[in-house]
């Protein structure tokens, strides 16, 4: 019997381990992205059998994060299955890699569609192209940083003495909406709250520009796998040019942890200018995820 309950900062001593277990790169295998995103998708969390999952449901749908850790796979999908079927909705999976998809095709044939989520894809760059920005293909984002740096500004690493000016900052970006969906906007001041209040605890890292004093710039990561950052949050106010070109380029020049060699900036949402800017860095992957859905499922004769 599964025993799924909301997220809790409490979770992560157990939930830590399963997702190091499948050392996953996407960002939707971050503990502090789970906890800071769960009202996103009314997320609830559980274990079984060596994995972790994480389930969202609606009044129309059950879904589940591809289950993370170690054990028989197959048996976990498959108690997935009946938990989604005996709720009269087929199982549904989604964040899965083309790995995981094509386990899921051998494992189940023919009982599955499998689609590209081309929206929820992970831009993952080299560190080392972000932190020279060296190169032709780089020559315009090396212009707007030396606008940016026409001002009198200071980096310095994100502290506790930054909080609120950066919950300041993300509700002056989120009134200005730049075409993220209104309910997701307000999930993402929720998200940001929660990674300030618990930031030592989640293990997160961050960096902030001031010109004269006043922040101008913040970002908010973490190292989720063996080798790769991923950064959460960026916001900048852009009555400064260059600024978001400015917070990734010394973000990144101030990592220390040498294990680190890939920069994960996550998804576009589908938003055309983020999807412009993000490409525009030049990832040296897109890290792809499908939808995977029961197609076998008969509703009727099934109850609860």
């Amino acid at each position: 019997m599964l025993q799924f309950h909301p997220i809790q900062l409490e979770d992560k001593k157990w939930i830590d381990p399963l997702l190091a277990a499948s050392d996953n790169m996407g960002g939707s295998y971050s503990f502090a992205n789970n906890l800071a995103w769960q009202r996103l998708g009314n997320s609830e969390v559980c274990s079984w059998g060596g994995f972790y999952l994480n389930k969202q449901e609606t009044a129309e749908r059950i879904s589940f994060l591809f289950p993370a850790g170690k054990g028989d796979l197959a048996a976990a999908l498959r108690t997935l299955m009946d938990y989604a079927n005996l709720r009269g909705r087929p199982l549904i999976l989604f964040g899965a890699s083309a790995q995981a998809a094509a386990f899921v095709q051998q494992q189940f044939p023919g009982r599955f569609s499998v689609t590209a989520d081309r929206d929820d894809f992970d831009y993952i760059y080299r560190l080392e192209d972000l932190r020279t920005l060296a190169g032709r293909k780089y020559h315009q984002k090396r212009n707007h940083l030396k606008k940016f740096q026409a001002y009198p500004f200071t980096y310095a690493p994100l502290t506790e003495a930054d909080y609120e000016d950066c919950i300041r900052l993300s509700a002056e970006c989120y009134l200005q909406k730049n075409g993220i969906a209104e309910y997701t906007g307000q999930v993402e001041q929720l998200a940001i709250h929660t990674f300030f209040m618990h930031f030592r605890a989640l293990g997160l890292m961050g960096g902030t520009l001031r010109v004269d004093g006043k922040l101008v710039a913040f970002t908010v990561g973490e190292r989720i796998n063996s080798n790769t950052l991923c950064v959460h949050i960026e916001k900048g106010d852009i009555a400064y040019e260059g600024v978001y070109p400015a917070i990734n380029y010394y973000f990144v020049n101030h990592v220390e942890d040498p294990a680190i060699a890939f920069v994960n900036r996550e998804e576009d949402m589908g938003l055309p200018g983020l999807r412009k800017s993000k490409l525009s860095y030049h990832p040296v992957m897109l890290l792809e995820k499908y939808q995977l859905v029961q197609t076998d499922f008969q509703k009727e004769g099934k109850s609860l």
